[in-house]
């Protein structure tokens, strides 16, 4: 069959009766006679002989190629073969021989991919590794600064809670390992309380009692001053249940952590009162049948008279100097 077709294109050239070559001789002579006639078509010869020359030279390796598939029945068979792949790999990998040999080198790449996806697997492993040992070196640093910050935490607070009046009260901090290392450590932190002995200790978040929960948060500002970045600081009913003594404790811790912190009391205790250095006085009234609150920054004689109101006496002398000397033992304990 190849060697037919060769064949054909041969004599299509210049084989018997009608052929190429032979119109291009045609051609020529009637160029001959026109180029006697008018000397400017003579550029044309010059393509009429090229074409003749390629044509010729065509025919004779159509016939060439003919004849050494007719001689050689072993090279027609590859040819064959070769034109049934080319076929099969046209139908499967696109319809023109360009897309087949792109598919080809696409493959390739993939091919070279998985050759080294071994080495490459092998790498990240072993960077794996190195990063999982520099986690938990990291965490079980972590988590031995933790446990020694959590004792000093406990310790300090522990120390506080009997002159803040809880006497029974102790800080119970915990580190409770956790399955896998997070961003924050190995372990979770736990704050819980014991309000008094024999009370079971419960989680910090769960203290029901507003007084009791903000002397504990008392000491733990006290104890956490230096570190706590807080700008201001609300304390609300921080002197329920206690008086005497341990109110002018509450006061002295109050002012150890205004020192480093603006701090917002609300109190009725004086103790507490005498050591602020501002007095806000908070009063209600009814105007048009509507509640209403004002609030009124004192000084001097007023801040006297307003603890003194505060100690039960807003008329005796004796009320105003036990003021007065709460104010003085103030200013002594900040000088």
């Amino acid at each position: 069959m190849l060697g037919e077709q060769a064949q054909r294109i041969a004599d299509a050239v210049e084989g018997g009766g009608a052929n190429a070559l032979g119109a291009l001789g045609v051609a020529g002579r009637a160029l001959t006679g026109l180029e006697k006639v008018d000397p400017a078509v003579s550029g044309w010869r010059e393509m009429l002989d090229a074409a003749y020359t390629n044509l010729s030279e065509l025919a004779r390796q159509a016939a060439a190629y003919a004849a050494e598939i007719e001689e050689d029945p072993e090279r027609l068979a590859e040819v064959e073969r070769r034109r049934d792949l080319l076929f099969k790999l046209t139908g499967k990998y696109g319809a023109t021989l360009e897309a087949v040999l792109a598919t080809r080198d696409q493959s390739a790449s993939e091919l070279e991919l998985l050759d080294t996806a071994d080495v490459d697997l092998r790498a990240l492993g072993a960077r794996r590794i190195a990063a999982e040992s520099a986690l938990r070196a990291a965490a079980d640093a972590l988590t031995a600064r933790r446990a020694e910050a959590a004792d000093r935490l406990a310790r300090g607070v522990n120390r506080l809670l009997p002159q803040l009046g809880l006497p029974g009260g102790k800080l119970l901090v915990s580190l409770t390992p956790l399955a896998e290392p997070a961003s924050h450590g190995q372990e979770s932190v736990h704050l819980d309380v014991q309000l008094n002995v024999g009370l079971e200790a419960k989680p910090l978040a769960r203290v029901v009692s507003g007084g009791e929960l903000s002397r504990l948060m008392l000491a733990l500002k006290v104890v956490l001053a230096r570190h706590d970045a807080s700008a201001s600081l609300v304390f609300d009913e921080v002197d329920q249940g206690i008086g005497g003594e341990v109110g002018a404790q509450v006061g002295a811790a109050l002012a150890e952590v205004a020192a480093r912190h603006q701090v917002l009391v609300i109190t009725h205790l004086p103790q507490i009162a005498a050591r602020a250095d501002q007095h806000l006085v908070v009063s209600k009234e009814a105007r048009g049948g509507i509640a209403t609150s004002d609030v009124l920054l004192i000084h001097g004689e007023d801040r006297v008279n307003e603890i003194a109101r505060m100690l039960g006496d807003t008329e005796g002398d004796a009320a105003r100097r036990h003021a007065q000397a709460l104010l003085r033992s103030e200013r002594k304990a900040r000088r």
